[in-house]
């Protein structure tokens, strides 16, 4: 259950990542 909570915030971490930086 960790693992799959961790992967999820990664995701979700890295998708807003990238969409700031499309927005740059």
């Amino acid at each position: 259950v960790m693992t799959t909570f961790f992967l999820g915030l990664v995701a979700h971490i890295f998708k807003t990542k990238r969409q700031k930086e499309t927005k740059k």
